[in-house]
């Protein structure tokens, strides 16, 4: 198959307001995050079989050509720099690569709505797409409404207030272990802090910075101690009998500074296996999760989860096992660098065809990854 893969950051004009630099305005890690998911996908479709169609801004390829990345096996398109970012001009231009082709895959956040605009722009231009349906996208890309139906569901999920509802009436959210303040429509940890006491979180939040001004779009969590989790899925297209998915199985995460307090927390990479738990159990956790959420998963779905502490029970298959879930990914994560050493090449083809991989291991092997590896 043709198949048109785009990466947000990489594709799509986020440069700065001097004309004469011609580089990037996305922050180093997000970049190196965004071109690591690109460039391995990418190459491994090639590896497929596939022909692969991308966009790159002419800084980052150029970037990514003095770090020894080798373009060759792909069909580039150098999308035209542009000083104030649009992102209207974007979706138009990934449209219009992504026609001649078979079918499109996106990597791109949640934050201010880009993941759900772009798949609504290529669904109204027919391109065939591996993304989740409208209803699912709506609810998996806001945390806050992922808090609501996790909770009319009685999956344990972080006790979640909107902040603007955690300003009017701090004693709302209870807790002895600090909060987390996250956006609402946010990606990879993006601007996540975390705060000791009740009275320093509403300082920092009645700051002026401006980032902080809508309160609406963050939602507020008490910290959870325990082992920071992944579980990545395949999702095929849903049929008369449900939901088609298959399990890769779970990494555990590593983010960096988890203890110091209110610095923003990055996403580092990860390791497996998660200990104590069977494939089994991680995919009747997922049938669960998926069902409490309205629409049709498709492509990669990532489930951010906290196992709690030893001393909790991980031996049933639902919601007593104790996990916790975080958040829903209904995209590509960063995870996939992990995943790709265990399934090799055929875990991208998978993906696109939305089938199990035939290397289906039971439980993952020791295994570690990190985005850094990417820095080149």
């Amino acid at each position: 198959m043709r198949v048109a893969l785009f990466e947000m950051i990489c594709g799509s004009g986020f440069f700065h307001a001097d004309q004469d630099r011609q580089q990037s305005a996305a922050p180093a890690s997000l970049l190196v995050e965004g071109f690591a998911m690109l460039y391995s996908l990418a190459s491994d479709l090639v590896r497929s079989g596939h022909q692969v169609r991308i966009p790159l801004e002419p800084s980052i390829a150029a970037w990514a050509i003095a770090r020894g990345f080798d373009l060759s096996p792909f069909e580039v398109h150098k999308v035209a720099p542009q000083i104030t970012p649009c992102w209207n001009t974007t979706q138009k231009d990934w449209v219009e690569l992504a026609l001649p082709c078979d079918i499109a895959v996106v990597i791109a956040p949640e934050l201010e709505g880009m993941l759900t605009s772009i798949v609504q722009a290529f669904r109204r231009a027919k391109i065939r797409l591996v993304a989740s349906d409208a209803p699912f996208l709506n609810v998996a890309t806001d945390k806050w409404l992922t808090a609501c139906h996790l909770v009319a569901a009685t999956i344990p999920h972080p006790p979640t207030v909107l902040l603007e509802s955690f300003l009017e009436n701090p004693t709302l959210l209870p807790s002895t272990t600090g909060w987390v303040v996250k956006r609402r429509f946010g990606a990879g940890g993006t601007d996540m802090k975390r705060f000791e006491t009740r009275e320093r979180l509403i300082s920092f939040a009645q700051s002026s910075d401006p980032l902080w001004q809508s309160t609406s779009d963050w939602i507020v969590q008490p910290w959870v101690h325990g082992t920071p989790a992944s579980l990545a899925i395949i999702a095929g297209e849903a049929s008369a009998d449900g939901i088609n998915f298959y399990t890769l199985g779970a990494f555990e995460q590593r983010f960096h500074p988890l203890n110091d307090l209110e610095s923003p927390i990055s996403y580092a990479g990860g390791k497996s296996p998660l200990a104590d738990c069977t494939n089994d159990q991680l995919h009747a956790f997922a049938k669960q999760l998926l069902a409490a959420i309205p629409g049709n998963p498709r492509g990669w779905i990532g489930i951010d989860f906290v196992v709690p502490p030893s001393g909790t029970s991980l031996q049933s298959s639902n919601t007593e096992h104790g996990w916790i879930v975080v958040e829903i990914n209904a995209r590509q994560t960063s995870s996939y660098l992990g995943y790709r050493k265990i399934y090799g090449a055929e875990l991208a083809d998978a993906i696109v065809c939305g089938r199990a991989p035939t290397s289906n291991f039971r439980m993952l092997p020791h295994c570690s990854f990190s985005v850094d590896d990417f820095h080149g």
